[in-house]
């Protein structure tokens, strides 16, 4: 009877430990924004949401951070016409570091996701296909960092 309450003592311990050590090493790979001036993160957050509001008009807004936290993807979808299925993404990437604006774009039936810390995968959906049957998805991937498009 001792012996299985001990064992049950000792894995509950263990489970503990593992997953206090579990958590240590996530929130270790984690660093914080290099910043200029003192700024901090949260203010440049707000910079990146001003520049927003002024883009997009108070349209509303979804924020994507990269990995690193350096940079911040920030899009809104935009209706074409009355019923359509497909909407405009239009985006912007801010520089959280410069606390700028670095790349801005519309993309027509889109989709706009971190592909890296550093890169955007752009991607658009053509409408009606004709010929090709393989002339589905186009877009590109675009680097933040070097401020050019590295792949179609």
């Amino acid at each position: 009877m001792k012996n299985a309450l001990y064992r049950q003592m000792i894995i509950a311990i263990m489970f503990w430990l593992g997953f206090g050590i579990l958590t240590a090493c996530l929130n270790s790979g984690q660093k914080p924004v290099a910043t200029e001036s003192g700024s901090s993160f949260e203010s440049k957050m707000d910079n990146a949401m001003a520049a927003a509001q002024q883009k997009f008009q108070g349209s509303p807004v979804t924020s994507e951070p990269s990995a690193d936290s350096n940079f911040v993807l920030i899009k809104t979808q935009i209706k074409n016409r009355q019923g359509s299925p497909f909407a405009t993404v239009r985006f912007f990437v801010y520089d959280l570091v410069k606390d700028e604006v670095v790349f801005e774009d519309a993309v027509a039936r889109g989709t706009v996701v971190w592909q890296t810390e550093s890169q955007l995968k752009v991607s658009s959906v053509p409408g009606i296909i004709r010929g090709e049957k393989n002339a589905g998805v186009q877009g590109y991937i675009y680097d933040v960092v070097k401020r050019e498009r590295v792949a179609n």
